[in-house]
């Protein structure tokens, strides 16, 4: 379950929904916080896929699992935490993250948008969608939500 609902278009942590720790607490279990970094590089949001025999690596990240106690907004907020050392541990660990790469962070000298700028594209991608289900998409919307951006 990815507790961001979405793919952040700047990969970085988006703002954590509380369904993840919502589930765990009605069940009793724990949440265990996994990072998957690397793999915005053959297939994301936005950016030209790169399928077939790249040798690109991918780093995935295992945290130590959160037990089911407190109030949702409580558990989500360890999560995003715990998830957010995760993210900057397995990104130091990764390599080298070429300046202005389109895979790579702003914050890490790469062309991806800001966690803000991501936000108001999302906002953008989310009111152009809205338009074209209502029948008012102008031309630009129409191609934006054909995937021509």
């Amino acid at each position: 379950m990815y507790p961001e609902a979405t793919i952040s278009r700047s990969f970085e942590l988006k703002e954590f929904k509380t369904g993840a720790a919502r589930l765990a607490l009605e069940a009793h279990v724990p949440i265990v916080p996994v990072v998957v970094w690397g793999a915005q590089r053959i297939w994301t949001k936005c950016r030209p896929r790169h399928l077939g025999r790249t040798r690109t690596p991918i780093h995935v990240a295992v945290g130590e699992p959160l037990e089911p106690v407190g109030e949702p907004h409580e558990l989500t907020a360890r999560l995003k935490e715990q998830m957010s050392e995760l993210l900057l541990r397995v990104q130091d660990g990764y390599g080298p993250h070429p300046a202005g790469a389109d895979w790579v962070p702003n914050r890490l000298g790469g062309a991806a948008p800001t966690l803000q700028q991501a936000d108001a594209m999302d906002a953008e991608y989310l009111e152009a969608r809205r338009a074209a289900r209502d029948g008012s998409a102008a031309p630009r919307e129409r191609e934006h939500r054909r995937g021509s951006h």
